[in-house]
């Protein structure tokens, strides 16, 4: 084989699936890999890769266990222990949003389509978009789109190196929160392993936790964004503190900045949030501390509620200084870059997080197998037409073998809840400081002291004085910038 003549050997990885989705031209190859990956595991795989018996029997094994604990259904089972609580507030959710979301969807399918037949050199091959086909065109239709907007990506993320970053989110998470970061350098060795940085966090002068940060990529090693909390949680009872570790794979070039794309600044303030429950944390025992014990539908409000800050232009002042002229990046064409196009068709992949959360709770509540629900549900989320090889649900293994079995829409759930947490902040006025800071204690002592120890269901009425509304999280999706 040769590099760049082939033949190549591809594997069905999500990360080869998904760059061969998004940027191989080849229409048959795209088809040829969307039939593998979604094939597998599939009633066409050898006996022994096949999932179908094992889906059959599983869900067959809940319900019998469903029947004999007294509740009408698995689903019961799992939501009286999830914020949600009842899978009727789950369904009403997914299909509010669903209904608002689904005639944009049809439009950017529509448009979509128009803009492919008019750039392909085989317009009839693609009056009706295939599953291979979005992705794809959808890529070189946000490319087109950053050019029309006359948005530089490069020069945008020339206003956000990683060293400048990370000091604008210290210096936003002590005023919020009222925390502060430093440098500890005299940090337990056994704690660190190729560690860049590493920063005590004080509340009052007082040392609450520890933070370890490995920021850079290293060849044969790590390759993507992880966060960790490896080290340990707080245990006040034996006097230990909380150590908190965040490991990216940013590229190092040595003498010049190393400056961060949009979705890089997304996944670090992420990140940060889940960095943020474990080192405010403020529960007297382990079991409780930290990302312990928090509601599956829970575990991604603060990583939710801390990326919410992006859409707030004030950030900007935080974390922006292009590595020349030293000015903040200008906040229309920040506008423009997050939220036209970094947004681009967001409607597609919501709709296909709902339709897997529909179909979790169809598969753990009414249907008798798993092509039923398939079908039943697919038409209602998306335009794109069913393939007939496609068959997801065999290798849907968050909700047969992981821990997400009718708990599949706790992503979509946390980012609703982290949207009306963030609105908060909003109704009292965006700049307004000193609001804006008495108000961030006030959710440090709630949602981040408390979580794990009491019900975040109870921490939100406290926080927002009534139960969680839908009104905010459709309005930001809807909203055309």
């Amino acid at each position: 084989a040769k590099p760049d003549s082939g033949p190549w050997k591809l594997d069905l990885s999500d990360r080869t699936f998904h760059i061969i989705m998004s940027y191989c031209g080849n229409r048959s190859l795209r088809k040829l890999m969307f039939e593998a990956y979604y094939g597998r595991a599939s009633p066409s795989s050898t006996r022994l890769n096949r999932n179908v018996d094992n889906i059959v029997e599983i869900t067959r094994k809940r319900k019998s266990l469903a029947k004999f604990l007294g509740y009408s259904c698995f689903a019961d089972i799992v939501l009286q222990s999830k914020m949600a609580r009842k899978k009727e507030t789950v369904q009403e959710f997914i299909e509010t949003t669903r209904s608002k979301l689904k005639p944009i969807h049809d439009e950017d399918i529509r448009q979509l389509t128009a803009y492919v037949q008019e750039k392909s050199n085989k317009p009839k091959e693609y009056e009706q978009l295939q599953a291979w086909d979005v992705a794809y065109w959808r890529h070189k239709q946000c490319r087109d789109l950053y050019s029309s907007l006359k948005i530089d990506p490069l020069q945008i993320s020339r206003h956000f190196s990683y060293e400048h970053v990370l000091q604008g989110l210290f210096n936003f998470v002590e005023f919020l929160f009222g925390v502060k970061f430093e440098l500890e350098n005299n940090f337990d060795e056994q704690y660190k392993w190729h560690t860049d940085k590493g920063d005590n966090i004080n509340y009052l002068g007082t040392t609450i936790g520890h933070l370890l940060i490995d920021a850079f990529a290293r060849p044969n090693e790590k390759s993507e964004l992880c966060i960790g909390t490896a080290g340990r949680d707080l245990c006040q009872r034996h006097n230990i503190l909380p150590i908190a570790y965040l490991n990216m794979s940013l590229p190092r070039i040595e003498g010049t900045a190393t400056l961060m794309a949009l979705s890089q600044l997304k996944e670090m303030f992420f990140a940060f949030g889940r960095v943020l429950q474990v080192l405010l944390t403020r529960s007297s025992n382990h079991e409780l501390s930290g990302i312990r014990n928090l509601e599956a539908d829970a575990l991604d409000i603060v990583p939710n509620f801390f990326l919410q800050w992006l859409r707030d232009p004030n950030i900007l002042s935080y974390i922006s200084q292009n590595v020349e002229t030293k000015q903040i990046l200008d906040s229309s064409v920040y506008h423009r870059a997050l939220n036209q196009v970094d947004h681009h068709m967001i409607s597609h992949d919501i709709l296909r997080q709902l339709y897997l959360s529909a179909f979790d709770l169809e598969i753990h509540t009414n249907a008798t197998n798993y092509y039923d629900a398939m079908n039943k549900l697919w038409s209602l989320f998306t335009p794109i037409p069913l393939h007939n090889r496609d068959f997801h649900p065999c290798s849907f293994e968050q909700i047969y073998s992981e821990q997400l079995a009718s708990a599949y829409y706790s992503h979509k759930w946390s980012e609703m809840i982290a949207c009306d947490l963030f609105n908060a902040f909003k109704e009292i006025g965006i700049n307004d400081k000193e609001k804006i800071s008495a108000l961030g204690k006030r959710f440090r002592e709630t949602i981040l002291a408390r979580g794990g120890t009491i019900s975040m269901r109870e921490l939100f009425r406290e926080f927002r004085s009534r139960d969680p509304s839908y009104e905010y999280y459709i309005q930001q999706l809807t909203t055309k910038f």
